[in-house]
């Protein structure tokens, strides 16, 4: 009986392509298509001894990774189904509704967070957390939030960011619109974390009104910023409050008790 690899391939065919279907199944297999017949052959052998995809089955397997990413993006824990941000309105800009919100927290949504989309590997969004000196330069604004449902045990919150390196030519500025999900990570959702920390803070501190000194995500930056003197620069260094060692509690979502419906 022959022998047929994964992709249907039967592998006594190899012995009779010719050289021009070699370098056709090479190239499809993103190898290299210059040698003799000979080296073609062998070449193609180890392309079927190692079962080494092609750029059509990763295409396919990368589209079904998506769509099924798209599928579960927006399921919770408690198998809720919660609609997309885009698709919500009456946002609430009251942040006293916004629950509480701790740099633990941050760190282990960041880097200890072992919820990915393909392995079970930590995050470990280390640079992320040097995202602290934008928000202390008042790059983030306009924090909403909303609880999607009195049912839901889920809630959206989010901001507007203002580019670290603003580009005056429109078709090249980049796209900030940012939908977070575990697992995922970037500069802009680190931006909007550090926000809700500072909420946090104001709020125990009393000073969450919306003219409070203390509400830096209702004060951004200026959009055009005339140039200083190096005499004139104060430079920030920002460091966390908390030893590493203070982060060893984290207990992944999935194990125990995912989550406090009171909280969220």
């Amino acid at each position: 009986m022959a022998e047929v690899n994964q992709e249907g391939v039967i592998v006594e065919d190899i012995n009779r392509y010719t050289v021009k279907r070699l370098k056709r199944f090479l190239n499809e297999h993103c190898q290299i298509v210059s040698g003799s017949a000979l080296e073609l052959r062998q070449r193609a052998f180890g392309v079927l001894r190692l079962e080494i995809p092609s750029e059509t089955t990763l295409k396919n397997a990368d589209r079904q990774a998506q769509v099924a990413r798209e599928i579960g993006k927006y399921k919770t824990p408690l198998d809720e189904t919660l609609p997309k941000p885009d698709t919500l309105d009456g946002w609430n800009d009251d942040v006293t509704k916004i629950p509480d919100f701790s740099e633990r927290e941050l760190y282990n949504c960041l880097v200890l967070n072992n919820i990915r989309t393909f392995d079970k590997a930590l995050c470990g969004a280390v640079r992320q957390l040097k995202a602290k000196t934008f928000y202390q330069d008042n790059h983030v604004h306009s924090v909403c939030y909303h609880n999607v449902s009195n049912q839901c045990s889920h809630a959206y919150v989010r901001c507007l960011v203002i580019p670290s390196l603003p580009i005056l030519d429109t078709n090249k500025q980049p796209d900030y619109r940012v939908c977070q999900k575990q697992g995922e990570s970037c500069n802009q959702i680190a931006f909007l974390l550090y926000s809700l920390i500072n909420i946090t803070e104001e709020k125990r501190a009393g000073e969450t009104s919306a003219t409070s000194l203390g509400c830096k995500w209702n004060t951004p930056r200026p959009r055009k910023l005339s140039p200083k003197k190096a005499e004139e620069m104060k430079l920030h260094k920002y460091s966390s409050s908390l030893e590493t060692s203070a982060y060893k509690e984290y207990c992944p979502s999935g194990e125990g008790s995912p989550l406090q419906r009171e909280k969220f």
